[in-house]
């Protein structure tokens, strides 16, 4: 029995009902029921533990997870706020400039490579003008790979380069199309000097055709682009740009100021969030288009001047769909989410940018839970193991407890069903240091002693009874079928006189020993000693189908070794007992008869009475033992009998017959009857039957001419005086061959 059973238990409530009822040993119980105090002590230990560790780290983890998508929107935004700084800087310083002369004003560039250097989400600044004039800074490592792709290499200490296009209208065609415009580039070499400038190839480029130019050219607010690809310097890549229109002091519009950021700008502040190992974070619009996001996969295809963002379900991330679903299906106005993908726990932050900046986006951070609590499963499981280690070793400690507490209960416990069996041989001695264990060994000794000294008074077979079926002692009784036995030690009181009072209790404790250990082990009841007499029954308190059977092989019995026992006490010197029996089959009052203090379990009525007499009439006819008609019908095919009379005992006007029980006609090689004892029995009731029909004259010849087996038979010369009496005056017409006795 261990603790699994208890996990099983739950499978079935019938079963785990069985389990926590049934009866176990106490050795296992104490076992069990250590081992299940100690483990659920240590599984609501560790549960409460994770649940208050997981809440803790939950809490913690919505915290920093939403703390993470406010840090990366504001990263974002703060690219945003440079690019719309730096034009809030140079437009107003660009406004009273001429415009057509910035290349040749080193400090305005190194002002403007510095802001660059210093604003590192800003790819580009420049201006463009309403004739045709385009101005823009980039630093060298922006347009590296451009500049690589015409055939050029920028110089190493390079920290600046200068992109200039020049549309001229004089030279404009009849179909007023621009002829033959080169991109010419500058490099700023530490911030001093510039080399020879170089043209590019030629470029149909013409910034006053581009959105940010021609939006921004009707405004005089600041402006953001929406997603375009590049067509400058970071061509086929896409982003976004700042814009604002530049105006002098007489309010004539001079051209439009504008600063790139790349998407890829983006993508670079979410792929430097360390957040959790496995968390990812994404910025999406409002139809749901990955805009930047931590991993390595693109969220934009170019082509031809065309771009397409990836949306939610393009990009094949199943956990983003999942969690913006959700989002949406909130309505946004959650903005932390707690849900579950396969099986796996996941939380997200949501964070939307300011309505000032006009592309409705919105950052997302997703992580596993797992990224949190992991830990704190791993120091679960270990605990786990841990704590089975210690069960293990509670185990074997428990094991050794629990056998050295149940040894001696155990023992007792046999000691109390001996008890109950009423086998109390033997003393019940334990040696325990804990105290409850010693008392109780000395309780049961003592009641044992007790019960032993109280079997001597009260029936066994009782004591059984009230035992085996939880019964109380009350006062009461039952009609009940029964045979009784009655026995008389003949001329006791004579055979008193010889001996000394205590010689003669001993002698008759031996013979009450001898006999009454006879009728017990027959299933009999001793009912009571009254004085040299014993009162016995069968069929009470224990049910016995047999009880006439058992109680006529016991009168057998107790003859056949009383015949022994005679033997013994005359060459040892002691009176022999001549013992007369009487047997009796009938219903009774059987019970607890007396009073509340004081109480016996006998059996009382008239069928009592009559077993008494008819132990008695065995001085009147010389014979050991006399049973009625009733145990004679029950019996007569396993016991060898002789009729006796019909007789009505003192006190009763109704006569029965009655028998002498001889010997036993089969089982018991000891009790069979001998030839003479059959040959005797089969004359005696051919002579008895001539007697009854009154033919008085043949029955006395045949009376007379059967040999006693014992030398004397008193019976046989009863008969034959009577023969010789009904001869003379012969009875009346009614006569039934009964007797009515006068004395007891």
């Amino acid at each position: 029995m261990n603790i699994w059973n208890t996990l099983k238990c739950l499978v079935s409530f019938g079963k785990c009902k069985e389990f926590f009822t049934q009866k176990r040993k106490l050795q296992s119980d104490i076992l069990f029921e250590s081992l299940a105090i100690l483990s659920i002590s240590i599984l609501l230990i560790i549960g409460y533990t994770y649940y208050s560790n997981t809440k803790t780290i939950f809490d913690q983890a919505q915290i920093y997870l939403q703390n993470s998508s406010v840090a990366l929107k504001d990263k974002i935004v703060k690219a945003l706020e440079e690019a719309e700084t730096s034009i809030n800087v140079y437009t107003p310083l660009l406004s009273n400039t001429d415009l057509s002369k910035i290349t040749r004003n080193i400090n305005y560039i190194n002002s403007i490579t510095s802001t660059l250097h210093s604003y590192s989400h800003l790819t580009t600044l420049y201006f463009g003008t309403p004739e045709g004039y385009f101005f823009e800074v980039s630093l060298p490592q922006t347009v590296a790979p451009y500049i690589v792709t015409l055939g050029s290499k920028l110089p190493d200490n390079a920290t600046s380069v200068i992109k200039v296009i020049s549309h001229d209208d004089k030279i404009e065609s009849k179909d007023s199309t621009v002829k033959d415009v080169n991109e010419i580039w500058t490099y700023v070499v530490d911030g001093k000097e510039t080399l020879p400038s170089r043209v590019g190839e030629k470029t149909g480029y013409d910034h006053r055709k581009r959105d940010w130019y021609v939006n921004t050219s009707k405004s005089q607010l600041l402006q953001w682009s929406n997603i375009y690809v590049f067509a400058s310097t970071l061509r086929g890549e896409a982003g976004i740009t700042a814009s604002q229109s530049i105006i002098d002091e007489k309010g004539v519009f001079k051209g439009v100021f504008a600063a790139d950021i790349s998407l890829k700008s983006f993508s670079d502040v979410l792929k430097q969030a360390k957040i959790s190992k496995n968390a990812v974070a994404y910025v999406f619009d409002e139809k749901n288009q990955i805009v930047a996001n931590s991993k390595s996969q693109p969220n934009v295809i170019v082509k031809d001047y065309n771009y397409k963002l990836l949306t939610v379900t393009d990009l094949g991330d199943p956990v983003l769909t999942a969690a913006i679903k959700q989002y949406d299906f909130e309505n946004g106005k959650e903005n932390f989410l707690h849900f579950s993908y396969e099986g796996k726990e996941y939380i997200a932050a949501f964070e939307e940018f300011p309505k000032l900046f006009q592309n409705n986006w919105k950052v997302v951070v997703i992580s596993p839970l797992d990224d949190f609590v992991m830990q704190i499963k791993e120091n679960r499981n270990n605990t786990l193991l841990y704590s089975l280690i210690i069960l293990l070793i509670a185990f074997m400690l428990a094991y050794g407890l629990a056998r050295r507490i149940s040894k001696p209960i155990i023992f007792l416990a046999e000691e109390a069903k001996k008890i109950q069996e009423l086998n109390l041989n033997g003393k019940v001695s334990i040696d325990s240091r804990i105290k409850e264990i010693s008392e109780l060994s000395q309780a049961i000794g003592s009641l044992k002693t007790t019960m032993q000294s109280f079997s001597y008074y009260i029936p066994k077979a009782l004591v059984r009874k009230l035992i085996n079926r939880k019964q109380s002692i009350h006062i009461g009784g039952k009609s009940k079928e029964v045979t009784l036995m009655f026995t008389d030690i003949a001329g006791f009181t004579t055979v008193s006189e010889t001996l000394s009072p205590d010689k003669l209790v001993v002698h008759l404790s031996e013979y009450f020993e001898e006999l009454t250990t006879l009728i017990m082990s027959n299933n009999g009841t001793v009912d009571k000693y009254i004085g040299d007499a014993i009162m016995a029954f069968w069929g009470a308190p224990v049910p016995d189908r047999h009880h006439a059977y058992n109680a006529c092989r016991a009168a057998l019995l107790c003859q056949h070794r009383l015949s022994e026992l005679n033997r013994i006490w005359k060459r040892a010197g002691f009176p022999v007992f001549h013992t007369r029996i009487g047997l009796h089959l009938g219903d009774v009052i059987i019970g607890n008869i007396g009073s509340s203090e004081r109480m016996n379990y006998t059996a009382i009525g008239d069928s009592v009475n009559l077993c008494a007499r008819l132990e008695g009439l065995n001085k009147y006819y010389g014979t050991q033992i006399i049973v009625s008609e009733d145990v004679y019908d029950r019996v007569k095919d396993s016991f060898l009998m002789r009729p006796l009379d019909r007789v009505a005992v003192k006190g009763k006007n109704k006569a029965v017959r009655i028998y002498e029980l001889i010997a036993q006609i089969k089982e018991d090689n000891s009790l069979l009857p001998t030839d003479e004892q059959l040959e005797f029995c089969a004359k005696f009731e051919q002579a008895y039957k001539l007697f009854l029909t009154r033919q008085w004259e043949e029955a006395l010849a045949l009376f007379e001419s059967i040999t006693p087996i014992n030398n004397v038979d008193l019976t046989l010369q009863i008969y034959a005086e009577r023969c010789r009496e009904y001869l003379e005056n012969p009875p009346p017409k009614e006569w039934d061959g009964s007797v009515h006795m006068t004395q007891k």
